[in-house]
């Protein structure tokens, strides 16, 4: 059993194979984006400037749609959470050389992969839904320091880093691996295995 509680675009999820696959974000947007194309949503080929700006509006007026988290994120500059319009590469005429082809193409690609995703909205401290406790959790959260991504446009350092890594250490004395991704952790125990 495998769980990410900060699955975000799924990118590290569809690259494990071989186990019951669990993925939660805070992120509706993005949740509701990943279920969308999973159950067969096309989004667009092209996103203009005036979508970018329509699409963001209906986000801060608290709608849902599936738009929004392409828009919003694969379509914004960096990924950042309606971050700025990404525009086309400089000099660029190719037509697909756009980022919404970008990441529509990206999507359709990453979609077999995660079919079989138990996907949620939903904080990495409730409880988790699948049959027992995972054997592995990977954590990708805020990093410290670092730019803000999500819906809530606040600045990183607003996650609760002292209860999620206390929320990490009891996971571990569960028998989970717990895996975070992050340039420091403050876990006495934790080791680096990779860097």
């Amino acid at each position: 059993v495998y769980w990410e509680p900060f699955v975000g675009s799924g990118r590290i999820m569809e690259r494990i194979t071989g186990c019951q696959r669990f993925g939660s974000d805070t992120n509706v947007h993005i949740i509701d984006l990943l279920k969308a194309i999973r159950s067969g949503w096309r989004p667009p080929r092209n996103v203009s400037v005036d979508d970018h700006k329509h699409w963001r509006e209906q986000a801060n007026a608290g709608v849902r749609d599936p738009m929004i988290g392409f828009v919003g994120h694969g379509c914004s500059f960096s990924g950042v959470f309606f971050g700025g319009f990404a525009r086309n590469k400089r000099g660029s005429t190719d037509p697909n050389d756009n980022r919404a082809m970008q990441s529509r193409t990206s999507l359709f690609k990453q979609r077999p992969r995660l079919m079989d995703v138990s996907l949620r909205i939903r904080d990495f401290r409730k409880p988790f839904w699948g049959p027992r406790q995972p054997d592995v959790i990977y954590c990708d959260p805020p990093y410290a320091g670092t730019s803000a991504v999500g819906t809530d446009r606040k600045t990183k350092t607003d996650f609760p880093s002292d209860a999620f890594y206390e929320w990490c250490k009891i996971q571990a004395s569960k028998g989970s691996v717990v895996l975070i991704s992050e340039y420091t952790c403050p876990i006495k125990e934790a080791e680096v295995i990779w860097t």
